[in-house]
């Protein structure tokens, strides 16, 4: 869950796991920059370049990478 404890801004790199296709119990690494941040959610960038919607109750250990 993403929690207040991280600072989750425009820019930084992030990386967490997350649910494969969104609802599996199969938790698949997901890493990037911050694109666009909303309330519960947040955009990331890929380094392939695709962008992905992440729901911040789905999320499994967030941290930004410094």
């Amino acid at each position: 869950m993403l929690s207040k404890s991280v600072r989750v801004r425009v820019g930084n790199s992030f990386k967490c796991l997350y649910p494969k296709d969104g609802n599996k119990n199969i938790l698949t690494s997901q890493a990037g920059t911050v694109e666009k941040v909303g309330r519960g959610w947040l955009t990331i960038q890929r380094t392939d370049g695709s962008f992905r919607t992440l729901r911040g109750e789905k999320m499994v250990s967030p941290s930004v990478v410094r």
